[in-house]
């Protein structure tokens, strides 16, 4: 159960680091916002490796359809019993208090072959820093990838997350 909170905790940092952005509605801010949302809003597959959370390396996947979310946990697909609309809910409220928030648009990259806007975003909340940079889609506005640096007192992880949008469909056999 504890790697299931992780990947919806990752799934929440992944939005939080756009939806924190956000607030100074900035135009680099809102793009992080406006792609971190559509991405929620389409089916969309993510696949997640982190070191820092725990002693070893760390893979998650994601799916979101119709609204669900789903998350792989030792190899088993489970149901979140909290809603996309949930997580951006609470990706908002994690971030409402932030101390402080910047995005950055850097130079235009491709991501296997197709051209991307990227992002970079530094929050500081009461719990830790978040240093992220997200590549954009310019043809669709959803994220193709995204890398997450966190820092919350001594611990520190890395995140990386890339995102897929084609023939995604509710994994078969999910625990409710």
């Amino acid at each position: 159960m504890m790697r299931f909170v992780t990947a919806i905790s990752l799934a929440t940092t992944v939005l939080c680091a756009a939806s924190a952005a956000a607030q100074t509605l900035s135009p680099e801010c809102q793009a992080m916002m406006d792609a971190g949302v559509k991405q929620f809003s389409v089916p969309s597959h993510a696949f997640m490796t982190s070191t820092g959370i725990s002693s070893a390396l760390s893979q998650s996947e994601m799916i979101n359809v119709n609204g669900v979310t789903y998350a792989m946990v030792n190899g088993t697909w489970m149901k979140s019993p909290v809603s996309v609309d949930q997580l951006i809910q609470q990706s908002q409220a994690q971030v409402a208090g932030a101390k402080a928030h910047t995005c950055q648009l850097m130079p235009d990259e491709t991501v296997d072959g197709v051209a991307a806007t990227v992002y970079t975003s530094h929050t500081e909340t009461a719990t830790g820093i978040t240093d992220s940079r997200v590549w954009i889609a310019k043809a669709t506005g959803l994220p193709l990838k995204s890398e997450i640096d966190m820092t919350m007192g001594a611990r520190k992880s890395h995140t990386s997350v890339r995102y897929e949008y084609n023939n995604v469909t509710a994994p078969p056999g999910v625990k409710d």
